[in-house]
């Protein structure tokens, strides 16, 4: 058997290791050679490398001083270790803790004192959405509106009773907000939670201002089990469109709450913010 021979000089140590065939616990550098000075974490490898002989004795090293064509690695990794750790492997582990404590950060911040303003909201909902959402638009919203209408209309010229809608608006805006105007006929996240057996089995479609709150609350209304969907673009969309708003005692208005003095609405409505 031909005996290992290091590509370097070899210190006492690993040479009388390597004179007695067994194999020491050496650590290396990028191109596998021992260094007595270098350790990669915590974790150190048995990598000897060896001159491999052939027909006209042994063969050229390369610049890393390994055989130029072949070699043999030999290892015994510890009980309990893994054989190796490289380098890059260390730099992944890095970036994703960074990237991990970026995250808690941005949540941490997002829930204080138990209220979530639009903009944390949007960032929360991003990095911790479980669950897929689905989406309905203004215009769906709106045709399910008048749909239904007509459905109570008919009964009222038939004297029958008033048929229930197949859906139920959800404002998930906050009180200061929903007191200035809703959607016609939504209701507040109170009045829902109070009154959800009343609304079993009937499809939630929330909203809010722009419908990142309201995205959040549909999908924690999916995982208790409810049908929910999160109406796109919200009340801004809803504005934008130039359709009806009303106060929580059904009151026309045109006055709408839209958060922020960035958020316009067209002329045709009094922005309160």
């Amino acid at each position: 058997m031909t005996k290992p021979i290091l590509p370097v000089r070899a210190g006492p140590a690993i040479q009388r290791c390597l004179d007695s065939n067994l194999f020491m616990k050496v650590p290396y550098d990028r191109c596998d050679r021992p260094q007595n000075d270098r350790k990669i974490g915590s974790i150190t490898s048995v990598m000897l490398w060896c001159r491999v002989s052939g027909p006209n004795g042994h063969q050229p090293l390369d610049t890393c001083g390994h055989p130029s064509q072949s070699r043999t690695t030999l290892r015994r990794p510890f009980p309990g270790r893994s054989a190796s750790l490289f380098p890059s492997s260390q730099l992944f582990m890095k970036y994703a803790f960074i990237v991990a404590c970026v995250a808690s950060a941005c949540l941490a911040s997002a829930f204080t004192l138990g209220s979530v303003s639009p903009a944390h909201a949007q960032l929360g909902g991003l990095l911790a959405r479980r669950v897929s959402v689905p989406e309905i638009s203004v215009a769906q919203v709106r045709k399910m509106q008048l749909e239904h209408q007509k459905q109570v209309d008919s009964a009222k010229k038939q004297e029958m009773p008033t048929p229930d809608p197949a859906f139920v608006l959800v404002d998930a805006r906050s009180p200061e907000e929903t007191e200035v105007s809703v959607i016609p006929g939504a209701i507040t996240v109170k009045l829902f939670e109070a009154q959800q057996q009343k609304f079993a089995g009937t499809t939630v479609i929330a909203y809010c201002t722009s419908g990142y709150r309201s995205d959040r609350y549909a999908a924690k209304l999916i995982d208790k089990g409810i049908k929910a969907k999160n109406m796109k673009a919200s009340i801004l969309g809803w504005c934008a469109a130039k359709l009806p708003l009303e106060t929580l005692d059904r009151k026309p208005t045109n006055r709408v709450h839209t958060y922020s003095s960035q958020n316009t609405v067209p002329k045709i409505y009094e922005a309160v913010h």
